[in-house]
């Protein structure tokens, strides 16, 4: 797998705040490509987050809102350690972001693959591994 990092966007997810916003439409370039019934639903039927269902986000404010009210098992808030733009495309035909996050309940931090590009989606499920969303 293919990846760049951007310089500046490792933090903790204590350091990022949940800004005002969150679900307002943003102005994106790039737009999926219209998929059957069946293509949505095979990727429906992979883990959330996943490379193969990546979590649909309304551009980098709406990835870095669902993350930041990401879970862990715990209830703590993961750690960001990383975050990637992946060169191979999403199922959409889009870019995807890959986060990589740790929690203090597991060994090995986990990726969780995000797609900028659906203006006005707020994905309200955790993705695979975590326990909640929270929602403001």
């Amino acid at each position: 797998m293919n990846r760049t990092s951007f310089a500046g966007m490792l933090a903790a997810a204590g350091v990022l705040v949940l800004v005002p916003g969150c679900r307002s439409v943003s102005s994106i370039h790039l737009a999926p490509k219209t998929l059957t019934a069946a293509e949505i639903a095979a990727i429906d039927a992979e883990p959330l987050g996943s490379i193969k269902n990546p979590v649909r986000c309304d551009g980098v404010q709406g990835e870095r809102c669902y993350i930041v009210q990401l879970r862990c098992p715990s209830g703590d808030r993961p750690r960001i350690e990383g975050r990637f733009s992946i060169i191979e495309r999403s199922p959409y035909g889009t870019i995807l972001d890959e986060y990589i996050l740790r929690c203090p309940d597991w060994q090995e931090p986990r990726s969780v693959f995000l797609d900028m590009y659906h203006a006005g989606v707020v994905e309200e499920r955790p993705a695979q591994d975590f326990s909640a969303v929270t929602l403001h």
